[in-house]
């Protein structure tokens, strides 16, 4: 039974669930409570909101894995659930249940918030994953932009969801809805190009199944060294980033400022871990940084926005 949650990928779906938790309830919701601002996502809504993205998440990882275990037996056996322990059919049944599941809660919130316009989210989502993992995948570059945007859409969609809160709270406190939706939006871009970065990481770490499967990703096309001066120049970018917030909105928290340097030095340390990287062992120890790196950027983006 473990491997109907382990196929789900749960460390990743935990981050997604602990991402819009401290949006939804710790960020932007005691912003809302502080100024008596009625906001969509109260605790009952905000449950489900959360459970149907990480829903949506967790389908997602299965349809992956359901046209990709030929290749995942190539690059990394251990970690593959497809045959062997589950079979094909029943991966398929359980991701029926699963899309099945999500859209119930999705029409539900829809309904009772009185937002039924915005239903078409849900399919869009779940059919954007499919043909990801189906064909997308495959293709350089365009796979990376389609699941980093999915990453980045677990900050926007939020914001998206509470934007009359958000203007009402502008109306009462222009600087802390500025603040806010700053931050937010900072970190949406970090999220985005961080997993640009690790995505890249994985596709040279998973080169030789890729090769075999007859995918056309980045290292395959332009090879591993290229690859490597991309995953470079993603590094810097965020390393300009870090460089020019902690100049011009330089933090006055000691330990926020704190958090800060950490991230600043996580960049330092990943572009030398990018130069020096080789083997397959090294790529996916990279990846394992970059969600590092996304876990703390978190942690500064709570006590940024709520600061004591």
């Amino acid at each position: 039974m473990m491997s109907f949650l382990k196929i789900l990928r749960p460390v990743n779906l935990l981050i997604v669930a602990l991402t819009q938790i401290l949006l939804v309830f710790g960020i932007l919701g005691s912003a809302f409570a502080n100024a008596n601002v009625t906001n969509l996502l109260d605790w009952k809504n905000g449950i489900l909101f959360i459970l149907c993205t990480t829903i949506v998440a967790g389908s997602g990882n299965l349809i992956n894995d359901i046209y990709d275990f030929k290749t995942d037996l190539v690059n990394k056996p251990e970690k593959t659930f497809i045959p062997e322990l589950i079979s094909v059919k029943l991966a398929w049944i359980y991701y029926i249940i699963l899309v099945f599941t999500g859209a119930v809660i999705s029409f539900y919130i829809a309904l009772i918030t009185d937002h039924l316009k915005w239903l078409w989210l849900y399919p869009f989502s779940v059919l954007m994953l499919f043909f990801y993992s189906y064909k997308i995948k495959a293709l350089p570059v365009l796979g990376n932009l389609v699941v980093s945007s999915f990453i980045a859409g677990v900050f926007l969609i939020i914001l998206f969801t509470e934007r009359n809160a958000l203007s009402e709270l502008r109306e009462l406190n222009e600087v802390q809805a500025n603040n806010l939706e700053f931050w937010i939006l900072c970190f949406c871009g970090f999220a985005f190009l961080t997993n640009m970065a690790r995505e890249l990481s994985k596709d040279i770490q998973d080169l030789n199944g890729d090769r075999l499967s007859g995918f056309k990703t980045l290292p395959i096309i332009i090879g591993v060294s290229q690859s490597k001066i991309i995953l470079t120049l993603y590094n810097a970018l965020f390393i300009l980033g870090m460089t020019l917030i902690l100049f011009f909105r330089l933090p006055s928290n000691r330990v926020i400022l704190g958090l800060f340097i950490v991230l600043f030095l996580w960049g330092l340390i990943v572009s030398q871990k990018t130069i020096t990287a080789v083997s397959k062992f090294d790529f996916e120890r990279l990846s394992r940084i970059y969600k590092i790196g996304m876990l703390i950027g978190l942690m500064t983006l709570y006590l940024v926005t709520n600061p004591w």
